[in-house]
């Protein structure tokens, strides 16, 4: 059996420590600012981007990841011989993942060494997904099989997170005025979550503090069937809201809880002081 080579797009959020270990291969999305275009994970990161936007006014912008990238790292992994499995951000909000999908099968047209899995989420969500290819990998399953076992926890990943700001999403196309001039006036603090590959707002809390605790209360009702291989406390810039996830969490009875700083990517449309909790619930 061939070897299996793991490639993501700089979206899953699982930091460069983990990418390293496990020696999974990045594949950037571009952030662009004024009239500049870096790669995210290899030029950009969280702390230049919002600094940038402090400095100069200017909010940042994405661009899907590379054809050429794509389509050159894939070739290169398959002619060392790996099988490759790819996944990255949903393929419903970028562009990316049918790229991959192009590059895959102009490599491998049969789809017999070249595996594609649809995460229908981002950030950490999508690294929820990874660590499962990398547990399964390192049973030594083939990359059909992972790819297979892995798609059955698509829809189980639970993706929700709070915004203090519109700014960044509004800037992004994500949101329209409207609803930022209304955050604004209300002071409501939004609770978004990935469904079906596409953001939904789900709640309304007026205040930063309830938003939080909402999401504190999914996490607790879902504790007896979620996957305690890891919840993921995922944030755009730090403050205590994240230790109070963490605390809050490891009390309700989860073990593994493991903090995040999200990328620039994400970070574009969600801007600072954004924080959420992301787990599988196998129900």
């Amino acid at each position: 059996m061939r070897k299996v080579k793991i490639i993501v797009d700089s979206t899953s959020d699982l930091g460069k420590e983990v990418y390293e270990k496990h020696d999974i291969e990045i594949v950037p999305i571009y952030v662009i600012l004024g009239d500049n275009t870096y790669k995210d994970y290899y030029e950009m990161d969280t702390t230049k981007m919002f600094a940038y936007t402090a400095e100069t006014g200017i909010y940042p912008k994405t661009a899907a990841a590379s054809p050429l990238w794509i389509h050159k790292v894939f070739k290169k992994y398959y002619d060392q011989g790996y099988d490759i499995l790819y996944t990255g951000i949903s393929s419903k909000l970028s562009s990316t993942f049918s790229i991959a999908k192009t590059a895959a099968r102009d490599i491998d047209p049969n789809e017999e060494r070249i595996f594609l899995l649809d995460s229908e989420n981002l950030s950490t969500g999508v690294g929820l997904l990874v660590l499962k290819m990398i547990k399964y990998r390192d049973q030594g399953l083939s990359a059909k099989e992972i790819r297979d076992k892995v798609l059955e926890f698509v829809p189980h990943v639970k993706t929700q997170f709070t915004l203090n700001t519109f700014e960044y999403m509004q800037k992004g196309g994500r949101c329209s005025a409207v609803v930022r001039y209304a955050a604004a006036v209300f002071r409501f603090k939004p609770v978004l979550k990935v469904t079906n590959g596409l953001l939904q707002v789900v709640r309304k809390p007026i205040g930063f503090k309830r938003s939080i605790n909402s999401m504190l209360l999914d996490a607790e009702n879902a504790f007896k069937t979620a996957d305690q291989d890891a919840i993921f406390v995922t944030y755009s810039s730090y403050g205590d809201w994240v230790d109070y996830l963490v605390d809050e969490l490891k009390k309700i009875g989860y073990k593994n809880v493991y903090t995040t700083l999200a990328g620039a990517t994400i970070c574009t449309h969600c801007g600072p002081q954004c924080v959420g909790i992301l787990y599988i619930d196998k129900e």
